[in-house]
């Protein structure tokens, strides 16, 4: 940490040149916090100023100071602030804690700081259900998936249901994810993204979910354009899933769509279309 005053002398000429303005509002504003850093090293007073820079920047002062354990303290204890107050600037907050943790080895604050993440982020990734597991081991990271789950069927926001749908698939739990997307509407590409697990579970249902999420999918997109384009992403999927898988797909959309006076037109209307017929 810079203690020398020529240098902070130095560092703040240089840091209240720039200019720095985030693209969107919920962007944590660096240069921000690095002012912040520098008032708080010269002992000067700061009041009334919102948002999460000012957490960040007494955190990472502890932090750089050698005092790490000090750092994060700060930064869960201002989680439920910025959470409810800030919550545009609360995915970047957390980004942050995250890497401190892991930067720190921190791994029981890294878990708080996960759990907020999983809660709050509109998707789950692949990477974040491996970071799970790697930090709880495998009983304790279903232990924490299953609270997870409860947590988000109490949650009506949208992004809630896909989260689901994945921990239910994770934990391998097929048939409540099935049911999810059985009483859900139009979410094609969640189905189509996870299709070759839920095949093999019940290749019955799995077709009539293909099917059903794929017609919603052509019913709200109404322009032909874009209805072909659906087809085409539908018909040729042998990127998500196996050469068998894949083949059966087209065989079943084939007897469907050719049924179905829309959009047995789109048939052919591709190569893609006609090597599959």
């Amino acid at each position: 940490m810079i203690n020398v005053p020529w240098k902070l002398v130095e560092l703040e000429e240089t840091i209240f040149k720039r200019k720095f303005r985030p693209a969107f509002p919920e962007y944590i504003n660096a240069l921000i916090v690095a002012k912040l850093e520098l008032h708080i090293i010269r002992n000067e007073g700061i009041s009334g100023l919102p948002g999460a820079e000012l957490p960040l920047a007494h955190a990472e002062l502890g932090i750089l100071s050698g005092k790490g354990k000090h750092g994060l303290n700060i930064l869960e204890e201002f989680l439920p602030k910025i959470r409810n107050d800030f919550p545009e600037q609360f995915s970047g907050y957390l980004v942050f804690a995250i890497e401190k943790a892991k930067e720190l080895k921190d791994r029981s604050r890294e878990r708080v700081f996960f759990a907020e993440k999983l809660r709050s982020s509109l998707y789950i990734r692949e990477e974040d259900l491996a970071r799970v597991h790697a930090l709880y081991g495998t009983k304790e990271a279903v232990r924490f998936i299953k609270e997870v789950i409860s947590r988000l069927k109490k949650d009506i926001s949208p992004a809630a249901f896909e989260k689901l749908v994945v921990l239910h698939l994770d934990l391998g739990e097929i048939d409540e994810a099935m049911k999810l997307l059985e009483y859900e509407q139009d979410r094609f590409s969640l189905v189509q993204r996870f299709f070759s697990q839920l095949l093999k579970y019940d290749e019955t249902r799995s077709l009539q979910l293909y099917v059903k999420h794929l017609m919603q999918a052509l019913e709200r997109a109404r322009y032909p354009e874009v209805q072909s384009m659906i087809i085409r992403s539908a018909m040729n999927c042998e990127g998500s899933m196996n050469r068998i898988d894949a083949r059966l797909v087209k065989e079943h959309l084939q007897s469907v769509l050719k049924n179905d006076g829309r959009y047995n037109g789109f048939l052919n209307e591709t190569p893609v279309m006609a090597r599959a017929i």
